[in-house]
Parts: C-alpha cells; sequence; structure tokens
C-alpha cells in the first residue's frame, strides 16, 4: 500500500522539490520487500537525474551497499 501511494506521489508531482525524496523513500522500501533490482532503478534515477540534489550521495551510497550486499 505505501508504495502504491509512493507511486501516486511521483505521478501527480513530476516536476515537484520532493520528488528526489519520494524516490528516496520508495528505494528503501523496495529494498525492504527484497526488490533490490527495482530498488537500484530508483536509486540510480536519483543518481542521474537529481545528482546535485542533496540526497544524491546518500543515493551513490545506498546502491554501492546494495550492490555489494544484495545484487553480488
Amino acid at each position: 500500500k505505501a508504495l502504491n501511494k509512493l507511486n501516486e506521489m511521483l505521478t501527480q508531482h513530476s516536476g515537484s522539490t520532493i520528488i528526489d525524496e519520494v524516490l528516496w523513500q520508495k528505494s528503501k522500501l523496495l529494498l525492504k520487500m527484497g526488490k533490490a533490482n527495482e530498488a537500484v532503478e530508483t536509486l540510480q534515477k536519483i543518481v542521474n537525474d537529481y545528482g546535485d540534489g542533496i540526497l544524491a550521495d546518500d543515493a551513490f551510497f545506498l546502491l554501492a551497499k546494495t550492490y555489494e550486499e544484495t545484487l553480488k
């Protein structure tokens, strides 16, 4: 249900300043759900589209951690 709400927010607020935060929350939720590949795609979107944002470093770190621990 939470994932649906996050996806809804992404659709309704595209172009908004909160999108990187919504993507960040979505990636963490996907990891908790065991959907590492989807989480990586979401984190990569943060890095690619919001690389100058405050969450880019966190996204890079979580990407590396996910590759190391989950997607060996």
